[in-house]
């Protein structure tokens, strides 16, 4: 066996080796709205009395990280409408209808005086772990929250947290690993797409070294045999590149249109009217306010 010809079984063997991978690379990953932002989900909104913003707060203790929960919401809010966070108050807003998020009020003073409120609802959450070469770790916190305008009555959407994708991942997918990409599996996407690209390139080199051989074989008699061999041989390379090419693709495919990607958001318009129950101090005593959308 020459040189070549043991360099390129070894090749299609690694290649054989990331094919068997694949379902490892299957596994969960973060959250789509992690991956790319709250920019696609706000073009998604079907009305702008709110947007979207992603927290991201890191700590070697996760508890921590849950009990401080709340702090980049109040520092985003202080920040955007320089709120004196001293004066600044988080309660939660009682929704009354089948809504299971929870939504928060919060209340505060501008640095001129000025009374405001913004509502906030979480749709999302993720905690990850993270582990560094240098043997430190932490933990990473992600938080997705829709926030109000300021002193404006929210129409928040529905909001569905889901793993499935449409029709879309399948359509993408006729261009090998992009399905896989589009649901957010980037390794898995970008390894079948590299593989496809190099099971293609090997099949045209193995039909070119075919041919080489086949041509010498012609042209010499005395070691036709010899070169009828490397035909064969380059000629059994290249059919099993085709093989290999055509099962990936097939399996591309299939795992586009029904595996599960990365967690993701669906906004949907909301259909039924809101009814907001929030509590409220007065000077002589405590009372409850009513908000009604429709």
């Amino acid at each position: 066996m020459n040189k070549g010809f043991k360099k390129a079984v070894e090749c299609l063997l690694l290649l054989a080796c990331l094919f068997i991978s694949m379902p490892i690379m299957a596994q969960q990953t973060k959250p789509l709205w992690i991956q790319k932002g709250e920019k696609p989900l706000n073009k998604e909104r079907t009305n702008e009395t709110y947007h979207f913003k992603v927290f991201n707060t890191y700590d070697v203790d996760a508890n921590r990280l849950k009990t401080e929960r709340f702090r980049p919401l109040l520092t985003y809010v202080r920040e955007r409408y320089g709120a004196n966070f001293k004066q600044m108050e988080l309660d939660s807003v009682l929704y009354v209808g089948n809504d299971t998020l929870t939504t928060y009020r919060i209340e505060f003073t501008d640095t001129l005086g000025m009374a405001g409120v913004v509502h906030a609802r979480k749709v999302d959450e993720y905690l990850a772990f993270e582990d560094y070469v240098d043997n430190t770790y932490q933990f990473e916190y992600y938080q997705l929250y829709a926030i109000s305008e300021r002193d404006s009555v929210p129409v928040f959407d529905e909001f569905e947290l889901t793993r499935t994708y449409n029709h879309k991942a399948l359509f993408l997918s006729l261009i090998p690993g992009m399905g896989q990409i589009y649901k957010g599996q980037k390794a898995k996407g970008y390894t079948i797409l590299g593989t496809e690209a190099t099971l293609v390139v090997s099949t045209i080199a193995f039909q070119m070294k075919k041919h080489y051989c086949g041509r010498k074989a012609n042209e010499q008699w005395e070691v036709r045999d010899s070169w009828k061999s490397k035909e064969r041989g380059w000629r059994q390379m290249r059919n099993l590149c085709i093989g290999l090419a055509g099962g990936l693709y097939l399996y591309n495919l299939i795992d586009a249109a029904v595996t599960k990607g990365s967690r993701h958001v669906v906004i949907k318009k909301p259909k039924e009217r809101h009814l907001y129950i929030t509590p409220a101090a007065l000077p002589d005593g405590a009372a409850m306010t009513l908000t009604f959308n429709f």
